[in-house]
Parts: structure tokens; sequence; C-alpha cells
């Protein structure tokens, strides 16, 4: 919804104008559970004005104007999450694998996340589950072989090529024992990408063998995440 074009299109006075905004800039900010009596606090304004309002610019009542609120900031950030990733991903199937893999990684099913590299890629590794640490996520990157893992992990595997041997015996252990797994790789033909059906496949670009921007990408894929799962544990 543009606040601007109601108010103009409905001749709203200031009074009602403030309320729109503010309730914009609440979902904005990640209040998208607001109440109507707590916009009521912010803004001065009787909670049936508030009602009246929304039936005013065409809707049943509060919550459905709250709705459509919060479904024009996930429609705005989605797009700017798209925009800003699609230079760095390959499969647009990838946009949905990232949302699940952020869904599950905010829905407490999973007592522990796992990130898994080698080479280059266990910067990436580390870099991420710092990221998860600082978000309140139980995260670690060592080996999923090499500690005792509680009951239910997820496990990501993070390797450019998908080819990398021990990767791939890595993820064979994994599966047979039942793990959650997803792929970040810049080969979408590769073994790790057959062996995992959730992967986000990156753009790797490599003029030489000294240019390789497949670590920069998976961190720029790592800081639209971590804006988006702050995001969902903060509503």
């Amino acid at each position: 919804m543009d606040v601007r074009e109601t108010f103009k299109q409905f001749e709203l006075d200031d009074s009602e104008y403030n309320v729109l905004q503010t309730l914009y800039d609440e979902v904005a900010s990640g209040n998208s559970g607001i109440t109507v009596r707590e916009l009521s606090k912010k803004t001065y304004a009787a909670t049936a004005s508030i009602v009246r309002l929304a039936k005013k610019i065409g809707f049943y009542g509060y919550s459905d104007m709250l709705f459509s609120f919060r479904k024009t900031q996930k429609e705005s950030v989605e797009f700017r999450t798209k925009d800003t990733l699609s230079s760095v991903l390959v499969l647009e199937e990838s946009l949905q694998t990232m949302d699940r893999l952020i869904q599950d990684i905010v829905s407490g099913e999973f007592d522990v996340i796992v990130l898994d590299g080698t080479g280059y890629s266990n910067y990436v590794a580390q870099y991420m589950c710092d990221k998860l640490t600082e978000l309140g996520i139980s995260s670690t990157h060592i080996s999923p072989l090499d500690i005792k893992l509680p009951k239910n992990p997820l496990v990501i595997f993070i390797s450019s090529s998908g080819e990398t041997k021990d990767v791939i015996h890595k993820v064979d252990e994994c599966r047979n024992a039942g793990y959650r797994m997803y792929a970040i790789t810049s080969k979408e033909k590769s073994t790790l990408c057959r062996k995992i059906s959730d992967k986000i496949v990156l753009t790797q670009e490599a003029g030489t063998r000294y240019q390789n921007y497949f670590v920069g990408n998976a961190i720029i894929l790592m800081e639209n995440m971590a804006a988006a799962i702050y995001s969902l544990k903060n509503q």
C-alpha cells in the first residue's frame, strides 16, 4: 500500500495519515503483529477511529488492513532480496531453496545447524556459523563426522566444485544417519547436487585460477539470509 496515494485518494486528514504512516513504519521495522491498541497508543487515535479508518479505505477492519501492510512489506523485502541476489544466483529455484533453508533455521525444529566446508569454503562455513551464533542460532562449523551431534541436526555443505571427495563422503554418512541437508555450490551438475536435492547454486565467474568469486558470493548470500532470519525472529 502506498500511504501517500491512499491519503490523496480518500482525502484523509492529518490524523488519519499519521495512523497509516505509523502502521507502515511499525510493520517495516519488524513489528508486524502490532495490535490496534498498541497503534492507538502510538498515534493517540482512538481504537474505534482506527477501525473506521480501515473501513473507510476499503478494508473489513483493522486485521484486514494490517494483513495488507504485511503483504506489501513482504513483497518489498522479497523484491529487494531478489534484486540483490540476482547477480550471484545461477538458478531461479535457488531463491526458493534459500527460503526453505531460512524457514528451517528459524523453525526451532533442529537442535543445531552444522556448516561444513573444505579449503576456501571453510572460510564461508566459519563466517556463516558466526553470523548464526550472533542471531542466537545454535551452530557449529566442526565436521559432522568429528563430533557427536544432537539427535536432529541440519547440515549445510559448502563446496564450490561440489566434487570434493571428503565432502561427498560426509554427505553419504549424513544421509545414512537421516540428517536434513542443504548444499551451497557453484556447480549445478556436480556430485554434491545429485546427492542433495535442496541446493543453492552460486555464480563463480572464474576468469583465471586467481579469480574465484564463489566465497564472496556466498558471503553476500549469508548477509541476505541473516537479514531475513533476524526479521523472522523479531516478528
